[in-house]
C-alpha cells in the first residue's frame, strides 16, 4: 500500500490548536479558524494563533430576538439622552438661554 504525502504545513500550530480542543476549546468558525478557549477568543491568522481580549471576549452569543431587544434600548436611551441635552440648551419657544448679566 502507498503512504499519502501529509499536505498540512505548520505542525506545531496544529499540535497545539489539538491539545486546546482536548482541553475544552470549541471551534466557533472554520474561515478564519476561531476558537473558544476559557472565555477567550482565538483566532488563526496567518499562521499564528492570536488572542483577542476585551470587548470580543465580553459577547456572548445571544438568539436574534434578544440581540434585537437590547439594541432597541440602547437606541432609546441614546435618544432620551440627546432629546434631555437639547432641551438643556434651549429656553421657552426653542430660543437660546437668557444670557445673564451678572
Amino acid at each position: 500500500m502507498e503512504q499519502q504525502q501529509d499536505k498540512r504545513t505548520l505542525h506545531f500550530l496544529r499540535k497545539h490548536i489539538d491539545e486546546l480542543f482536548a482541553g475544552g476549546a470549541t471551534m466557533v468558525a472554520r474561515d478564519p479558524v476561531t476558537l473558544l478557549y476559557e472565555g477567550q477568543t482565538l483566532r488563526v491568522k496567518q499562521g499564528m494563533l492570536v488572542g483577542y481580549s476585551g470587548l470580543l471576549d465580553l459577547i456572548e452569543v445571544v438568539s436574534d430576538a434578544e440581540w434585537r431587544d437590547a439594541q432597541q434600548q440602547l437606541y432609546a436611551q441614546e435618544l432620551d439622552e440627546a432629546v434631555r441635552s437639547l432641551e438643556g440648551q434651549s429656553g421657552p419657544n426653542g430660543m437660546g438661554q437668557p444670557v445673564s448679566d451678572s
